[in-house]
């Protein structure tokens, strides 16, 4: 083991060594994923937003009418520490948005070791665009955007906001809406754990690549999640997003009951879960104050 390493840091993040039976839930994501899938008869798979076959998306109409006139684009983002899983252990996330009248975006992105967090946000934004751009085509409306992220997918949802503020606007749409499940907003703490072998973090990539050290759009309307049976450092960057954050943005956070990181995923499909229908609530009345 690296010098590096602090053990006790390793076990406060590191959700595959606290919950061993990690292996049954993705297997059975895929397999809830798969029958979703073959449920959306409408879905467009695998559309490019970018070159590489990482850069991928699938899109999942409504299934029923909203409350609203123009309901947001939600893009959806996946967790696995910016190394692992995929699109397609994804796709039954969008079950609850689908029947309460949303269209969403399930995102690939390239992963780590083959290119590092900088490019992955840099995917995130260009898949952000590309939306915002071609939703006529793709016959949905996007004249508003909501992102939703798990994990690592939260960290790169909630870094695309501060991007937005910073240097990419995105066309003909506005971001509205943040659903931060479980996130790692502050990755300092990251470098003394084994999941830097992967990532190859230096600390001042983790400065810079930290949410909590950018500005939010101001007004954003933000809902943070965590799980009550989550590891000590999911808390930690919880509390870190509510002090850096707290101030400029509508922040909405939430300790979810008898959940763990896993388990407070398998909320989104099901849209009277505490977390689907609480992210449902704030988006009718986000769209309703404009």
């Amino acid at each position: 083991m690296s010098d590096t390493y602090d053990d006790l840091i390793d076990q406060a993040y590191n959700v595959r060594r606290a919950l061993p039976d990690h292996p049954a839930t993705f297997a059975r994501w895929r397999q809830e994923s798969d029958a979703y899938l073959a449920a959306c008869p409408a879905a467009q798979i695998d559309l490019p937003y970018g070159p590489d076959t990482g850069q991928r998306l699938d899109l999942f109409p409504a299934t029923a009418g909203s409350n609203q006139t123009d309901p947001p684009l939600i893009l959806l983002i996946h967790g696995g520490y910016w190394q692992a899983l995929d699109k397609a252990d994804n796709r039954q996330m969008a079950r609850a948005f689908n029947q309460a009248g949303f269209s969403v975006a399930v995102l690939n992105y390239r992963l780590c070791p083959t290119v590092g967090i900088q490019a992955i946000c840099e995917d995130v934004t260009a898949a952000a665009q590309w939306l915002a751009k071609e939703a006529p085509t793709l016959g949905v409306a996007c004249s508003q955007m909501a992102v939703i992220g798990h994990s690592a997918g939260a960290h790169l949802a909630a870094m695309l906001a501060c991007l937005m503020t910073q240097e990419a606007a995105l066309v003909n749409s506005e971001l509205v809406y943040l659903g931060l499940v479980s996130g790692v907003f502050q990755l300092s703490p990251l470098l003394a754990t084994r999941i830097n072998d992967k990532l190859g973090l230096s600390p001042s990539q983790a400065e810079v690549l930290s949410p909590t050290t950018h500005s939010p759009p101001s007004g954003l309307w933000v809902d943070a999640f965590v799980g009550e049976y989550e590891t000590a450092g999911f808390f930690d960057q919880h509390r870190a997003l509510q002090a850096a954050w707290g101030q400029h943005t509508r922040l909405h956070h939430r300790v979810v009951a008898s959940v763990d990181h896993l388990t407070i995923w398998d909320q989104l499909t099901d849209r009277d879960s505490p977390v689907a229908s609480r992210m449902l609530t704030a988006l009718e009345q986000r769209t309703a104050t404009d």
